[in-house]
């Protein structure tokens, strides 16, 4: 599978709300993901807790869309653009946001994401 192959599928998964299994799949145990200019968080471990933590907060899933996707095979990099639009504590919120992804041995081994947060009005 290259590497465009496996960025396809693992939004597919990501889009079908299989966020474990796509983690499970796609990601290196040692990844670093990194929001922004925050720290950086280490370990696939880490990591899945965050994103279950993230996902809790979520009132509702109005809408979630990959927009673009560029790869790069020869450095083994990705980078995937995504819309997602949530409600959260009662308030609904718009994010684009765009994924750098470097890859190692198959697997996401650093991920820092873009973006910024607009409340829907």
């Amino acid at each position: 599978m290259n590497l465009k192959e496996k960025v396809n599928a693992l939004n597919a998964l990501m889009l079908k709300g299989k966020i474990d299994e796509a983690f499970e799949q796609f990601y290196h145990t040692d990844v670093v993901r990194q929001e922004n200019y925050e720290e950086p968080r280490v370990g696939k471990t880490f990591n899945w807790e965050y994103e279950k933590a993230a996902i809790a907060k979520v009132d509702e899933w109005h809408k979630i869309e990959v927009r673009d996707i560029a790869t790069n095979d020869e450095d083994q990099v990705s980078m995937v653009v995504q819309f997602i639009e949530v409600s959260v504590g009662g308030k609904r919120f718009k994010r684009e946001e765009v994924a750098v992804q470097k890859w190692k041995d198959g697997l996401i081994i650093h991920e820092k994401f873009y973006y910024s947060i607009e409340p829907v009005k």
